[in-house]
Formats: structure tokens, sequence, C-alpha cells
């Protein structure tokens, strides 16, 4: 059943729901921050769920009281915002002018100022950033906190039926990042208004809505728990610009740490734990317990969350070097320099373990890495391979020919930005702003787990809602996949799935030709 404010009036009805909501209603900058102070100086265990009032950040660190206050002040210098539009001024006038902030000495004593500006540092501070802003206007802004968890939070939005932009900013374009909180926002906004919600259920709702979809992830943290076996070995830094990371990996228990990764981790995957100089060794080997996912506001845009660590004993650059099969690799002889979510072979991780091995370590403890090959396809190294030799043979195949499909049509989407899909079908208008089509076809170089198919996807989705599609193909090195509009618009779970391999053999050809075959999809 779509989601609705009668479904959602009857989740309101719950004693913790109501006496969230009755809170939050109620809550000012003076309260929350007594409040807040009080628990930390009792020595009380903070709220667990770190969302919305928010006592702690992704880090499970406090957050700044300070700086919720000096956000606060900032906001109450502009303005008295009567519009949207007005409101969201406001945020772009602070990341220009940016942000005075105090500093305190462990006395209580303010010892100076300092004044937090740019995208690059503003993305550390959206929890408290945004979290002040509802302070001050809560029916123009919402806290946003699910710094490090965006793929949580792109799975809330799919779950519910909050549109996202198609694409995310880049990672090197720190201020587009900051900017990209007012999208989210309006969206969440919109969603509000939507379901006819207050500010304070819209919170409480993110909340309900984050223990939902997180519930099965949350069991990962188990150093016990069962994880898929892994299929890859990714390289991981730490210390590098912090020397921090030495202290959390060396107390690190069964939690799980969110880490610079590679966005092809999938879930299970074999992570070495590298520490740069001046230790200069590899520290432990975790486990990913989450796939890789970019985060446009986390500093290092690509994030895998790990857990089930196992620390061995240092094995030095120099005894890595010195073997046979490592020596010969490129970020060896790199000595490591910039070689954070590279992969390891099968072959190079039987290398590291046997160096463990020669440490007296009982390597039967550590993971063991399926050796069977990850298959490549001759030809195909990037995303435009992908169309024009698996992509456009398959359409040939299916009927189509070279003019029944529109390469890049560009569109415009949302406040008035261009955006091209690959591959669109059945094109019934090319005025701008009433471009309609039967079919959108996006086609990425690979879609190697989950994350990144529901990355492609509800970029895809974006496209065939705007063009009022009801067909959306998906095609990768790993093959394709069909979803299909029903009742209640589309679904993450696609129609049929197929690899190239698959699609060789007559019978799974047939099925997908039935589906979006020419003489289906052209009139």
């Amino acid at each position: 059943m779509k989601f609705n404010r009668y479904i959602w009036s009857l989740y309101c009805e719950n004693e913790f729901a109501q006496k969230r909501i009755a809170g939050l209603q109620s809550l000012t900058l003076e309260t929350w921050a007594e409040n807040y102070r009080s628990t930390l100086e009792n020595g009380s265990d903070v709220f667990d769920n770190p969302l919305f009032y928010p006592l702690l950040d992704e880090g499970r660190n406090p957050v700044s009281i300070t700086m919720v206050e000096d956000v606060v002040s900032a906001v109450q210098t502009k303005p008295v915002p009567h519009n949207f539009e007005s409101a969201m001024n406001i945020y772009r006038q602070l990341l220009s002018e940016g942000i005075e902030c105090r500093f305190f000495d462990d006395n209580g004593q303010m010892i100076g100022t300092e004044n937090l500006t740019g995208g690059d540092v503003w993305l550390a501070e959206i929890h408290a950033i945004s979290f002040g802003l509802f302070l001050a206007y809560p029916q123009f802004f919402c806290p946003y906190g699910f710094r490090t968890q965006f793929h949580v939070f792109r799975r809330v939005c799919n779950e519910f039926d909050i549109p996202l932009p198609a694409e995310l900013p880049i990672r090197a374009n720190h201020n587009d990042r900051a900017l990209l909180y007012l999208t989210l926002n309006q969206s969440l906004q919109e969603f509000r208004q939507r379901l006819d919600m207050t500010p304070a259920e819209l919170c409480v709702f993110l909340e309900f809505a984050y223990e939902k979809i997180i519930s099965d992830e949350i069991e990962l943290s188990d150093g016990n728990a069962a994880l898929p076996e892994p299929m890859r070995v990714w390289f991981m830094t730490a210390g590098a610009g912090t020397k921090e990371d030495f202290e959390v990996l060396d107390n690190a228990s069964s939690d799980n740490l969110y880490w610079q990764g590679n966005l092809a981790t999938n879930l299970g995957d074999i992570c070495l734990m590298w520490c740069v100089k001046p230790r200069s060794y590899l520290h432990s080997i975790w486990r990913a317990t989450s796939e890789g996912f970019a985060d446009p506001f986390f500093w290092g845009y690509s994030i895998a969350w790990i857990g089930q660590p196992i620390k061995i004993p240092p094995i030095k650059f120099a005894e890595i070097a010195a073997h046979p099969v490592l020596s010969h690799k490129p970020i060896v002889r790199a000595h490591f320099q910039g070689s954070s979510g590279k992969a390891f072979t099968p072959e190079e991780y039987d290398a590291i373990l046997e160096l463990i091995s020669q440490k007296n370590f009982d390597v039967s403890v550590l993971p063991k890495i399926q050796k069977r090959f990850i298959g490549q396809i001759d030809g195909v190294e990037n995303e435009r391979d992908v169309e024009l030799k698996l992509v456009e043979p398959l359409l040939k195949d299916l009927g189509y020919t070279n003019t029944q499909w529109r390469r890049q049509l560009p569109i415009r989407m949302g406040r008035g930005t261009a955006y091209y899909p690959d591959y669109v079908f059945n094109v019934q208008s090319s005025m701008r702003g009433e471009e309609k089509a039967d079919m959108v076809l996006e086609a990425k170089f690979r879609l190697a787990n989950k994350n990144q198919l529901e990355e492609a996807y509800l970029q895809a989705k974006s496209y065939a809602l705007r063009l009022q599609a009801k067909i959306i193909v998906l095609a990768a090195l790993e093959g394709i996949w069909i979803y299909v509009s029903g009742r209640s618009g589309f679904v993450m779970t696609p129609k049929i799935e197929k690899t190239w391999n698959e699609l060789k053999q007559t019978e799974h050809f047939s099925q997908i030709k039935q589906l979006i075959g020419a003489n289906v999809i052209m009139p």
C-alpha cells in the first residue's frame, strides 16, 4: 500500500511518536541547549538516535551546542523570511558570508571566534547547521541527520516516493555539495505538505523511516553477524591528514566505522587497513558492512561502512615490497601513495596471508576470498563501450533501427537544469518542456552492487517520470535490468534481470523481446 496520511495518522497514535512530536513542537533553542547541557554534565546516556534532537553526530560525538547557538544567532541577523525562497536565500547567504563561531577553553572562557565559510568546511557541520536552521524556522527547514549515511537517506526517499536529484554534485564542487541541502530540504518540505504534516511530524517521520530502513544494517554491527562471502579485497588507508585514525583503529571493537572506500565495494568484502607514516604497516583486516556509496556531505565523498575487525601483527612496507607477488603491484611500487580504495586480487591477498602467517598468527581466523573469475567482457572498458558494444547491438537484435531512439535528449528538470538521458524511445514531442517518451534506457559501466544499482535506478526513474515513460532499462557490464510502471508507479524490484551471457540464450532473449522489443515499444 502506498504511504499516505491515513497510515501516518495511525503511526502517530503511538505513545512514543506523540511524545516526540509534542517535544519537537515546543522545542526552542533555550530548552534544547539547557536539556542537552544537563544531560552531558550529568554523564547520563544521551538519546541513542542521533537524528533530530540531535544529541550525537554521525561519529557518535556530541553535536556542538555552541555551533547550533551560533547558527541561530547568524540566522536572526537576516530579515525574517516570508516564503520558502526567501528562507533558502538565508542559507545561501550564510554559506557565502560564513558563520561566526565562538571557541572556549576548558574553563568555559571564550578565547576567540572563527568564520565558518566555504563548502569544504560547511559539509562537516551540516548536521548542526541544519538543526540550527530548524530551530529558527521549522516551517522552512528540516534537520539533516544522515551524514555518512546517504545510502540510507536514498532508500528512505525511494521507499516513500520523495524525489532526489538525478545526479549528485561531483566531488570537487564543495559549494555545490553544500547547496545540495536546499534541494533535499525542498523535496522533504513538499513531501510534508503533500501529507499535511507539521514540521515536528516530518522530523519524527524521518526517525521512523530511518529505523525501518536501517534495521537490517544494524544487525551487521554485531561482531558475529553473518555476512555474504567476500567477493573482492580493498586497500584502505588510515592516518592521512589526521593521527586520530590510529587511536580509532587501536581501540576498535565490533562497532561499525565509516571509512573512505571504493564505490564498487560489496557487502562482506575484505578491507585491508594500512597505517601511513610514521607507522607504515598493515594494521588490521575488516569486513565491509555496507556497500560502497557516494555521500555528498562527507569530505571523502565515497564511503563504505566497515566492521568485524581482526588486528594482525604489523606487516611493514619492506616485507610487502620484498614479496615476489606483491612487489610487482603498481601501488606497492608507488609506496601506497594515493592508493586508498584500490583492489587486491585473490592471489595478492593470499600473499598478504602468507606474510601474516610468517608472524606465527593463525590465519584460519581471517576471512577468505572466493577465487572465482569476476567476469569482464573483451573490449568493454568504460560506459561508452557498454553503449556501443553491448546496448546498441542488443537494440538491433530487438528490432530497433538507429532512427528509433534518441541519444542524450536534452530535457529540463527542476530549476531549468538540463539533463541528458542516454537513450529514449518513441519520443512523441520535442517541444521544450513537453517531451514525452515510452521508454528510457540508462547505461553505466559497472553496477556491481546494490547501492550503485539503486543510484542508477533513481536517476533513470527521474527521467522516466519527467518523460511520462512506462519502462526503465538499466544496462551495465553485469547485464540489464528492466522496470515496468504499475498501478503505484515504479518499484525498485526489476521485472526482468538478465546477464549478457543469459541473453545469448533464446529463452531469455525472448522474454525481454516480448517486453521491450521494437514491435512492442514503437508504434
